[in-house]
């Protein structure tokens, strides 16, 4: 059996899942195994997807669309192999970053998660900028609260601990992999990351659609993931109150004052002290006199 399967859901990927694919199969790691799943594509994307012959692809070809959430569970339910790779169609994996996540994984089994950093392209492939973040648990547990850092194409995990929590959150639509993140996370287990570019994510306009009603959806995810945040095992002062102060932030940025004040109330209990010198704090005022109609 191999040792790694790499996921990927796609909706209508072209032109980028080509390359997405390319890149996977270039990779100098060759124990593996690739997952496609096409969400009921209607663009070409599922005769391109039939058409591969690589012996290391398999293909979930579902009928009709689901929805990503779901195609990512109908997927990672059936992998078989320790390791799950991530990778979205319309984003590009390093060549090396199978060897590298799998090496860690296999070396620290403390590991339930292992991300990397990661560079921005634009539609054609050039870099338009590199994010780097924190390379260890305690760094990345104290920066989650205030932004979700693990891009969802550079994570691989261990597959057994993922469905034995019950695969992706099946109430998110958007940040079902943030949600996934945090069940680890509640439940004990600790998270690293390589600090070196080893997925690339493409910028463009075909992200999930930005309508206000599916915006103000979004936002009431991020303020349920922000209030999970705020239990997690390990979590410094700061950082839960970091956690508040984002439920704060996106409840007045849907209007949603009293519930904002709220927020900023329980955030003020948990570090008096503390409050002036949290940079979210600072956000939140500048966003206010920004935003003063809210």
């Amino acid at each position: 059996m191999k040792s790694v399967t790499v996921l990927t859901t796609v909706y209508n990927g072209l032109p980028y899942i080509r390359e997405a694919v390319d890149s996977v199969l270039a990779q100098d790691f060759g124990d593996f195994e690739f997952l496609l799943v096409d969400d009921g594509s209607a663009d070409g994307t599922k005769e391109f997807l039939r058409s591969l012959r690589d012996p290391r692809i398999h293909l979930l070809d579902l009928e009709e669309n689901v929805g990503r959430t779901s195609a990512l569970n109908l997927g990672l339910g059936r992998i078989k192999t320790p390791y799950t790779a991530l990778l979205d169609a319309d984003d590009l994996a390093r060549k090396d970053r199978l060897r590298l996540q799998a090496d860690r994984l296999e070396s620290d089994p403390d590991l339930v998660l292992v991300a990397s950093d990661v560079q921005s392209i634009d539609t054609e492939g050039r870099v338009l900028k590199r994010w780097r973040i924190p390379a260890d648990h305690e760094g990345l547990l104290e920066e989650l609260p205030r932004t979700n850092l693990l891009a969802h194409s550079s994570c691989m995990f261990r597959t057994e601990v993922a469905q034995k929590l019950g695969l992706y959150p099946a109430d998110y639509v958007y940040a079902q992999d943030m949600a996934l993140w945090i069940r680890f996370l509640q439940a004990g287990y600790r998270i690293a990351s390589i600090p070196e570019p080893l997925a690339s994510v493409r910028t463009h306009g075909r992200r999930l659609s930005n309508t206000a009603s599916l915006q103000v959806l979004r936002r009431e995810e991020g303020i349920r993931l922000s209030q999970g945040l705020t239990g997690l095992p390990g979590i410094s002062r700061p950082g839960r109150q970091a956690a508040l102060l984002r439920c704060a932030l996106i409840a007045f940025s849907i209007r949603q004052v009293g519930r904002g004040v709220g927020y900023l109330w329980e955030s003020l209990k948990v570090s008096p002290l503390g409050f002036p010198f949290n940079r979210t704090v600072w956000r939140l005022l500048v966003w206010t006199v920004i935003r003063p109609e809210i």
